[in-house]
């Protein structure tokens, strides 16, 4: 929700993996070519439009959303979505739709070659800003 915090600089970052897909992290440029296709587009429309999927998300400016993909063990990529805004509320929800985005953008890419990958550990990994300060994720 609207924190009681003024305006200023926050950012969330979100992770997940996506495990099953060694046809896809067997290939480093692969996975560079997935990240550089049409998946930025998606991951910041979507991030943009989170107001409009999650019901007490707030449309927000968002400044910047950032994707990065990492080969996590040799059946498994880790994706890292970081947003960032200096509106009065955090962009954690934001965070997470653009991490989860970018899962399901990866495996509708990659589904003709690998059917059975499985997304999971969606988390926050790190908030920074506004009334709640900072919260690392420990699990991490």
């Amino acid at each position: 929700g609207v924190e009681a915090a003024g305006a200023g600089p926050r950012a969330a970052s979100g992770a997940l993996d996506v495990g099953r897909c060694p046809g896809l992290v067997a290939d480093a440029g692969r996975a560079s070519l997935v990240r550089r296709a049409s998946c930025d587009q998606v991951v910041d429309l979507l991030a943009k439009k989170c107001a409009d999927a999650i019901p007490l998300c707030h449309t927000l400016p968002l400044d910047s959303v950032d994707v990065d993909f990492e080969r996590s063990a040799p059946d498994r990529l880790r994706c890292v979505a970081t947003v960032r805004t200096t509106a009065r509320t955090g962009v954690e929800m934001e965070a997470l739709t653009a991490v989860s985005a970018a899962a399901l953008t990866v495996y509708d890419m990659v589904k003709a070659v690998q059917k059975d990958m499985v997304i999971d550990r969606v988390q926050l990994v790190k908030k920074t800003g506004g009334k709640s300060g900072t919260f690392s994720n420990p699990a991490e």
